[in-house]
């Protein structure tokens, strides 16, 4: 590669192919959030791993930040320190802030469509 190093990006679950990667000797793997980066890890221990997050979803689900660094291979400072600015990135300050503006901006509540409440029963 003419001196520059080798980034190979892939797409999608490629847990079951991080073991091969390694034999590519990429200097950089990128891939998708589906991939399991505690596995791809062990099995490329010298290769220097990217990936993308499914961080307002992980958010959303109440993910504690120990639990986002367990699947991410971080640091915990650096789960919360992601957590902060995709909240931020996001325009509110909480997960419930979150949580709140997802459900106002994507569900409609009964009373918006009609006067009379659910009926029980």
């Amino acid at each position: 590669a003419m001196g520059a190093g080798v980034r190979l990006h892939v797409c999608g679950n490629v847990t079951d192919l991080v073991a091969d990667f390694e034999t590519l000797g990429c200097e950089l793997v990128d891939s998708d959030f589906l991939c399991d980066f505690a596995h791809a890890r062990a099995n490329m221990p010298t290769t220097a791993l990217l990936g993308n997050i499914e961080p307002a979803s992980w958010l959303l689900r109440g993910t504690p930040d120990k639990e986002i660094a367990r699947r991410l291979v971080v640091s915990d400072h650096t789960a919360r320190e992601h957590a902060k600015r995709v909240l931020q990135k996001l325009g509110v300050r909480t997960r419930t802030e979150l949580a709140g503006q997802v459900f106002a901006e994507h569900c409609e509540p009964w009373w918006a469509t009609s006067e009379d409440p659910p009926r029980e029963g």
